[in-house]
């Protein structure tokens, strides 16, 4: 720091790198002495935003104000440096369906897929002609305000890749509203990598995890997963049963997973 800065804000003496705002990268609490404000808030902020404003599966190798498919997002977020934010805020009021007519890309670049940038709060993903609704491999990611349904497989897949991720205030296997069934095949989620957080002690980051072939949520081989707050087996107000196919939450081979707890949520 700088002399002024010292005298303003103190030196440095730690810092604690937390999550303060709505991005999938860490903040900074720095604690000070000598100044005139002993706490002192880093924010940090996306390298880059990729806005998708288009609901159709185009893919022309460009994400830009013309046209950027969710397709072209990822692909764009994966080939920038850094951790971004795919946003929804183009597409206008009311209730939006991306149905893709493949697999969309693996996203390997940490990214926040962040479905409540749309003024409704939340996208769909309509898996009908894929096989996985998203596959997520990149550390730190966060994946929020989502509706994943009728894949043929898994609705989303969070591979080996993709520690510390958190999956928030998503739907999977039922419709927009959080209604009526629409199933994704075999599971809604699938995580195989370390310290993932699905849902959290907030009503905000709460997912409904209901109406699936088989497994409501697979945690297969990972470890320090939180499950933590979340609606399984029944509509999006936790009213109506949406039962699952077989378990809601199935947990194989994993070191230390957190389901429930005594905490909020």
């Amino acid at each position: 720091l700088s002399a002024a800065a010292k005298e303003s804000f103190g030196e440095p003496v730690a810092a604690l790198a937390l999550r303060l705002n709505s991005d999938a990268l860490s903040d900074l609490v720095v604690l000070t002495r000598g100044g005139s404000e002993p706490v002192r808030f880093v924010p940090s902020s996306p390298s880059a935003t990729f806005t998708v404003n288009s609901t159709n599966d185009a893919n022309d190798g460009i994400c830009d104000g013309t046209h950027c498919s969710l397709r072209e997002a990822i692909n764009a977020a994966n080939a920038a440096v850094g951790a971004d934010t795919i946003s929804f805020a183009a597409l206008g009021a009311g209730a939006h369906t991306l149905s893709p007519f493949s697999n969309l890309p693996t996203i390997t670049g940490t990214i926040t897929l962040d479905g409540t940038t749309h003024p409704d709060g939340r996208i769909e993903i309509d898996g009908t002609s894929s096989s996985i609704g998203i596959t997520l491999d990149a550390p730190s990611s966060i994946v929020r305000g989502m509706v994943i349904n009728r894949a043929g497989s898994h609705g989303l897949f969070v591979g080996g890749s993709a520690a510390g991720s958190l999956i928030e205030g998503s739907l999977f296997g039922l419709d927009y509203a959080g209604a009526v069934i629409s199933a994704n095949g075999s599971y809604s989620l699938f995580v195989t990598a370390p310290s993932v957080t699905v849902g959290g002690a907030s009503p905000a980051a709460r997912n409904t995890i209901s109406g699936t072939g088989y497994v409501a949520l697979y945690i297969y081989s990972a470890s320090g997963t939180v499950v933590q707050g979340n609606y399984i087996g029944t509509d999006a107000a936790g009213a109506l049963d949406r039962f699952n196919g077989s378990h809601g939450v199935l947990a194989y081979n994993c070191v230390s997973p957190l389901i429930g707890g005594s905490g909020a949520g």
